[in-house]
This record gives C-alpha cells, sequence and structure tokens, in this order.
C-alpha cells in the first residue's frame, strides 16, 4: 500500500501495549483507520463534504488522541480558521499527522505548535462520543484479525513491489473468496468469481457480481468480511541439479472489506469488470439487467504475494 499523509516515511514509532491487535505502527492504524472513518465520525461541520475519496475529512482530533493511546507521546494543533486546530502526533522526535490528507497540496507546518489536551477537545461532548466509536470500532476491527499479518515462511518468494503485486492481480481472472458459514463452521464456503479492479491512493479494490439469490448471497449478506486468493499457473519445471520438481506460481492472498453497492457506484463497478476484457468492452451489454444483479466492493487489506519464479531447471 502507498501512503500520503505527513510523517509516513518514519518507522521509529512502534505501539507501546498490545491492545489493539495487528496495530504495530501508524501505517497500521492508519490501513485499520480507512475502513472505519465516516460520515459519523467527522466533525459535524464538515459531514456535508466528507466522502470516501476524501476519508480523512474532519477526522484529525479524535483520530490524534487514539494515536496518542496507542502510541504514546503528545498531540499537537496547527491553528485554523475559527480558532479550530489541526491535531497531529509526537512521539519523541517523530511527526506523523494521519489526517493530512484532507488537505490536499497545501503546506502544513509542524513545529511551534501548541500542545493539545484531552480536557478542552472532550469538553465538546459529540467529539468525545465520535472518539469513543472510533476507539470501539477499531477494538472490533482488530478482532476480526482483518489487519493480522503472518509472516511469510519462503521470503525469497516474497512479492513487496506495490506495483509488481498490481501487474499480478491483472495477470489473474478469476478470485476465490472464504465465507464464514454459520450453518457450518467447520468449513469455510469458497466461490471462484470473475472481478474488475482499481486503485485509489494506493488501496485496492475488487468489485464482483451475482444473482441476488443462492448461497453466496445470503452469506454476503451476513458478513462485512472475506478472505481472497487469486493465482496464476506458470506450469511444472523438473530442476535436474537438485533432482527435485517445482511449480512455478504467481499468487496473491488477503482479506478484505465488504460493501453492497447500488445506483451509479454499482454501474461504475460493472462497467470496470467489463473493461477487463478486451472482446467485451465495444460490446452493448444489456445495462438494463443491473436491477437483478448484485454488485459488492472488496476493499483489501493485509495482502501478501508469493511468486515462484520460472528459473530455468534452476533454484
Amino acid at each position: 500500500m502507498r501512503y500520503n499523509y505527513f510523517g509516513w516515511e518514519d518507522n521509529t514509532v512502534h505501539a507501546v501495549g498490545g491492545e489493539y491487535r495487528g496495530i504495530e505502527t501508524p501505517r497500521d492504524l492508519y490501513d485499520a483507520l480507512s475502513f472505519i472513518w465516516s460520515a459519523d465520525t467527522c466533525a459535524p461541520r464538515m459531514r456535508g463534504d466528507w466522502s470516501r475519496e476524501n476519508r480523512t475529512l474532519g477526522q484529525c482530533s479524535i483520530t490524534a488522541f487514539l494515536a496518542q493511546d496507542i502510541f504514546g507521546g503528545k498531540v499537537y494543533g496547527i491553528p485554523r480558521d475559527g480558532g479550530n486546530f489541526h491535531c497531529y502526533n509526537v512521539v519523541g522526535g517523530a511527526v506523523f499527522d494521519l489526517t493530512s490528507e484532507q488537505f490536499g497540496d497545501e503546506r502544513l507546518r509542524y513545529e511551534g505548535n501548541p500542545e493539545q489536551s484531552r480536557e478542552v477537545h472532550f469538553a465538546k461532548k459529540e467529539k468525545f462520543e465520535r472518539y469513543k466509536y472510533l476507539k470501539s470500532e477499531l477494538k472490533r476491527l482488530c478482532s476480526s484479525s482483518l489487519f493480522t499479518r503472518r509472516q511469510m515462511r519462503r521470503k525469497d518468494r516474497q512479492v513487496a513491489d506495490f506495483d509488481t503485486v498490481l501487474n499480478l492481480i491483472d495477470a489473474c481472472r478469476i478470485v476465490r473468496i472464504g465465507l464464514f458459514d454459520r450453518d457450518e463452521p467447520d468449513f469455510p464456503y469458497i466461490v471462484p468469481l470473475n472481478f474488475g479492479y482499481k486503485v485509489v491512493d494506493g488501496k485496492i479494490f475488487l468489485y464482483i457480481h451475482g444473482a441476488r439469490a443462492g448461497r453466496k448471497w445470503e452469506l454476503l449478506q451476513k458478513t462485512q468480511f472475506c478472505s481472497v486468493q487469486m493465482d496464476v499457473d506458470d506450469g511444472m519445471e523438473l530442476v535436474p541439479v537438485a533432482r527435485d520438481i517445482t511449480e512455478r506460481y504467481r499468487s496473491v492472498m488477503g482479506k478484505a472489506r465488504i460493501r453492497l453497492l447500488s445506483g451509479d457506484e454499482m454501474a461504475r463497478a460493472m462497467e470496470i469488470c467489463v473493461g477487463r476484457y478486451e472482446m467485451c468492452r465495444n460490446f452493448d451489454w444489456n445495462r438494463a439487467a443491473l436491477s437483478h444483479v448484485a454488485v459488492w466492493e472488496l476493499e483489501l487489506s493485509a495482502l501478501s504475494a508469493k511468486w515462484n519464479k520460472v528459473r530455468g531447471n534452476a533454484d
């Protein structure tokens, strides 16, 4: 994932407790809050302008104090119009501002600003309620293991470069999603699907569709999360020197938050799905059929990618 918030490059800040599983660094917290920030957590005066594309709008103070809970340090505020302050964090010598993206290209000054106190900010009841909601949602999300990452054993096959991961996804035609079925808890329900995808600010979104009936529909109605897997089979290779046989492949695994789309979002998502296939791009497909179809967005997280490259009889 790519990051644009101020201070994202620093890797010296770490969680001081284990209360939030999977949140070890400010980047982890940003990943998690990207699922939680909403119009409900936005400052009321800005709520009408909040959007998923500008998800950090109006989130600064409650985010900074929650980050302080996790990483320690102090919260400072940049003076803004109307006597307001834009809040950010300082831990040791590291400065980070998880909600700076709302200001676009404006350059903010992170020196010489006054320290901010919870007593003053949380004297506003609505702000304290938003902070408590953000905190409870983060705990709930972490308990779902959405952000828990296991270390890959074969690090020599791990793909960490973002663009390479995107190229791998682009080479896949089928994604398999794993869903929890309460009626059969010992056996996750796995279904293969065609998909489209897009990237927004370094986050990857998959789009899938299906009928508004059947087991897949029923399970997707009952859960907010799923597992995802996709792969490309590059064939078997013999390695004579080692007297070995290996399967060459590229694969991506991860977790996702599910959102059922409607209206214009649904139509745009289907255009993305259809547009992946060259033979379909100029085809006049029946858009009226969308009234009978369900379209979901899968916002990916905790991705891991692996590539066992073809080496030409070497390993």
